[in-house]
């Protein structure tokens, strides 16, 4: 089990719960619509992004695609989570899961607002607006929040719900402001980024002084006195059930009778052959 600051995580055999398994249709993504679904692999080749026209933001030329379930845990930095990339900010990257990343409002740190993603309300990005889901802990009063797109928010509540309901005492789900609130959960507040930063967990309460710190600023360590049941609860869900998209190509599955088919074919055909040299019929090419 990876927990944040604690563990790194490693990939799990991904087993699909009773009840589980949402997914939707059309991730739209530079002209791109994928299905997405809640425990597929992801995974898959990457693809160029054409340049597109109108009101919707212009990706062309980035890379989409390839990023898959082992590698969907990033860490508690803003612009974790994308395979092969390390660094914090998020500005002029590829989209690996297909996913925009969330993004912050209302903070004077450059790196946590990419103006080029919109604001959290905007209807371009996949998945809907950003939604804000509160759970609060029935043994602690500990308040998570996870905040992801609409799409992603209503499969990974419907898994939350399905693993953690004895946990939690009480929840809802709000809309991300366009403008700063404190009221909503804060980059500071941060617990773990997952899908290239596009799904974040976090602690009211929590205040990690790396965020607005020099970049390599060690974190701060969580409070005690946290339901860290929930947080487990919340954060194998999270990784293992948020929604990917999946590979176009799929290996084909063979049987051992498939091949036994195709060598008796092949053996049946050389028969044949050397049958008519024998006769003569094929006597020059033989």
């Amino acid at each position: 089990m990876f927990i944040p600051f604690v563990s790194t995580p490693k990939p799990t055999e991904l087993n699909k719960r009773k009840g589980g398994g949402g997914s939707f249709k059309g991730v739209h993504v530079g002209g791109f619509s994928k299905p997405a679904t809640a425990y597929g692999s992801g995974g898959g080749p990457t693809t160029l992004l054409p340049i597109t026209t109108g009101p919707a933001p212009n990706f062309g030329g980035r890379y989409a695609g390839g990023g898959d379930r082992k590698s969907v845990y990033g860490s508690r930095t803003y612009g974790s989570g994308y395979p092969g990339t390390s660094g914090r900010g998020v500005n002029g990257r590829g989209f690996p899961f297909f996913f925009w990343p969330i993004v912050w409002v209302g903070v004077v740190t450059p790196y946590l607002y990419s103006s080029e993603y919109g604001l959290p309300g905007s209807n371009y990005r996949p998945g809907g607006a950003l939604m804000s889901t509160a759970f609060k802990s029935g043994s602690t009063g500990t308040i998570y929040r996870v905040i992801a797109d609409n799409e992603t928010t209503t499969v990974l509540c419907q898994e939350i719900d399905n693993r953690c309901h004895s946990l939690i005492v009480d929840s809802n789900v709000v809309p991300v402001s366009n403008t700063s609130d404190s009221s909503q959960a804060q980059p500071e507040q941060a617990l773990q980024y997952y899908r290239a930063s596009s799904v974040v967990l976090t602690l009211d309460n929590y205040n990690n002084s790396a965020t607005f710190g020099p970049e390599g600023t060690p974190d701060t360590q969580l409070p005690t006195g946290i339901d860290t049941a929930l947080l487990e609860c919340l954060n194998s869900t999270i990784g293992e059930a948020v929604p990917l998209v999946e590979s176009d190509h799929k290996p084909t599955q063979h049987s051992v009778w498939d091949w036994v088919l195709v060598a008796a074919s092949g053996l049946l055909f050389f028969l044949t052959f050397m049958g008519l040299c024998i006769s003569g019929i094929l006597c020059e090419l033989c």
